[in-house]
């Protein structure tokens, strides 16, 4: 279990004994505004308000951290798919999607709706799909 705290940290519990397992701070004294554990708890993805890069925390690997940067564009949404390879980070343009080889490389750059970002991003379970909604215009796009 994770809590995203106003002053950009992170606290990582133990579900097992509800105590604390690690801390970890952001990059910015942010508050943290998105957080999405993958299905199996092993990637950890933390989105700060205002901010235009996300972490990706490696829970596997001692708390490895990638960071994606959205240039100029401020990190909405995170989601991961079903398996957690892939992750999907709405910003306040467009949407990004990344996989665990390397959370940097992009691998594909989507702009669901024209002149406005994107709120929330869910994967359907087989994967197949993504439904994107923006709150501005409160439209649903569904992305095979």
């Amino acid at each position: 279990m994770a809590i995203g705290l106003a002053t950009g940290s992170i606290l990582i519990y133990d579900i097992r004994n509800m105590e604390l397992a690690k801390t970890l701070e952001g990059p910015a004294s942010a508050a943290v505004s998105q957080l999405s554990f993958s299905n199996k708890g092993i990637f950890l993805a933390a989105a700060w308000e205002g901010q235009e890069t996300c972490h990706v925390y490696s829970l596997h690997k001692g708390f490895a951290v990638s960071e994606i940067r959205q240039a100029g564009q401020i990190v909405t949404a995170l989601s991961f798919d079903l398996y957690g390879g892939f992750l999907a980070v709405g910003t306040s343009e467009s949407m990004v999607i990344s996989n665990y080889k390397n959370w940097k490389k992009i691998l594909v750059n989507l702009t669901p709706f024209e002149g406005s970002g994107v709120h929330t991003i869910r994967f359907e379970a087989s994967g197949r799909k993504i439904f994107v909604t923006n709150r501005v215009k409160g439209e649903i796009v569904t992305l095979s």
